[in-house]
């Protein structure tokens, strides 16, 4: 069999802390470790440039790429453009959805999808959220997304949204005391849709810091079953469920 690989694309470092604890709750496994040298791809390349490495429980190849403020889309061209060299068996890409609460994720991602068509040749459509192509044989596209109204969350749909979400379900006195303090501020900045997640991570997640907040929350048995119930909602818990088989 010839090598290929699985390929999850996100916006930033957050997200694949989120990511990391979505596939290891699926059985995957990391091949990097923290001062060990980085790992290698099926075609001996390190995996460097803030891409993770991980394994499935079936043993593909799984690469978590973080776009880091970059286009999402230009990153899946250079896999599209690719294909040949180092062949893609599975293209996922997961942005924040930044529609507003109450809209209906799926016209995002079909929107999304059409986008990212340009890129390819031979596109079938397999369902609303994924397509196949003569270069990538499923292409799909999941979304951090939470409809879930509130004040007292962050005013559009991101990732730090829906945790915050399910903390206020899963932990609701928690989540009452970060609204109170933020609340309570003297001369608050203007909102970034951070705060609610942020102050949740120092107020129980301290020794974790900002990124790796978004992987501890996926150690919490009762928030881990309420995120899947949420990223099932949009069908992206689905989408990492192929990834990772």
């Amino acid at each position: 069999m010839s090598a290929t690989q699985r390929v999850v694309i996100i916006e930033g470092f957050t997200d694949r802390a989120f990511v990391t604890g979505i596939l290891k709750r699926l059985g995957c496994v990391s091949l990097g470790a923290s001062g060990q040298p980085p790992p290698l791809d099926p075609w001996k390349a390190k995996v460097t440039g803030g891409q993770h490495a991980w394994e499935s429980s079936t043993g593909a190849f799984i690469r978590v790429v973080a776009a880091n403020n970059d286009d999402l889309e230009k990153r899946v061209r250079v896999f599209a453009a690719t294909a040949a060299t180092t062949p893609t068996e599975i293209l996922l890409v997961v942005p924040d959805s930044d529609q507003n609460p109450g809209d209906a994720p799926l016209p995002e991602l079909q929107r999304r999808l059409n986008e990212m068509k340009k890129f390819f040749t031979g596109v079938a459509d397999v369902g609303p959220r994924a397509f196949s192509s003569t270069e990538i044989g499923h292409v799909a596209a999941g979304v951090w997304s939470e409809q879930e109204p509130g004040a007292d969350l962050p005013a559009t749909q991101t990732l730090e949204r829906m945790v915050s979400a399910s903390f206020r379900s899963v932990h609701p006195a928690r989540f009452s005391e970060v609204t109170n303090f933020l609340t309570s501020r003297t001369a608050a900045p203007l909102p970034t849709g951070k705060e609610q997640a942020m102050a949740l991570m120092a107020g129980w997640y301290s020794d974790r810091y900002s990124e790796s907040f978004f992987e501890a929350v996926w150690e919490d048995a009762a928030i881990a079953t309420d995120l899947e119930r949420r990223l099932r909602a949009t069908g992206t818990y689905e989408a990492f469920e192929r990834i990772a088989a």
